[in-house]
């Protein structure tokens, strides 16, 4: 029978800060989120599957207090998606390599690679017309501004943002200090904000599943 697995978000990313200002002009999307080497390697994140991404949020502060909010940290099922391996091999490609990082990276609105299109962007300008989000991004997207490869706000970069992955940033934006990794490898998965659950599928399993 297939297993679910679980993976804290820093168990599985290494998230540093780069020196130099955000992606775009935009100050916040300035986390460069990598996969650590091991999980890069692990056979079972290779192939096909199912996965979804937990989220809470209350975490423990540095000092090892915690800080209670909304439902005193009960983990909820935020996102269910599929990945379905490479082009050449289905059985293939890691897929917190090839699909998790990014998920992380626009659902929290944090990564230095994060583009979104210009009429989810309108969108999101119509509804929240006061958020300091969504006013960033419109103020790169007015001014062109480009970063050091020359691509815009608007330019796809490998990690697209969407209307709702946004909404939940500006929702939750106050809570992702969490998604980092902390100094303390000990308390790494009481501070971690995100969970990746896995539930790969293999060539074959026993009972033909």
């Amino acid at each position: 029978m297939p297993v679910t697995k679980e993976f804290p978000c820093t168990t599985l990313f290494t998230i540093p800060t780069p020196p130099g200002s955000g992606n775009c002009g935009v100050a916040f999307l300035d986390l460069d989120i990598k996969v650590v080497s091991g999980c890069a390697k692990a056979p079972t994140l290779y192939g096909p599957g199912i996965y979804c991404l937990c989220f809470r949020s209350s975490i423990e502060d540095e000092t090892g207090g915690e800080h209670k909010r909304e439902d005193e940290a009960e983990w909820k099922l935020i996102y269910i998606g599929s990945f379905l391996g490479t082009d050449l091999n289905i059985f293939s490609g890691n897929a917190a390599a090839r699909r998790w990082w990014t998920l992380l990276a626009s659902i929290t609105m944090r990564g230095n690679s994060v583009s979104i299109g210009r009429r989810v962007l309108r969108q999101l300008v119509n509804h929240y017309p006061m958020d300091p989000i969504v006013g960033a991004l419109q103020v790169s997207s007015i001014n062109g501004i480009a970063n050091a490869g020359g691509k815009t706000i608007h330019d796809d970069q490998g990690c697209v943002s969407s209307r709702n992955r946004t909404k939940f940033a500006i929702a939750f934006q106050h809570c992702f200090h969490g998604v980092m990794l902390p100094s303390s490898k000990r308390r790494a998965e009481k501070r971690s904000a995100f969970r990746h659950l896995w539930l790969p599928r293999h060539r074959a399993y026993p009972d033909g599943s």
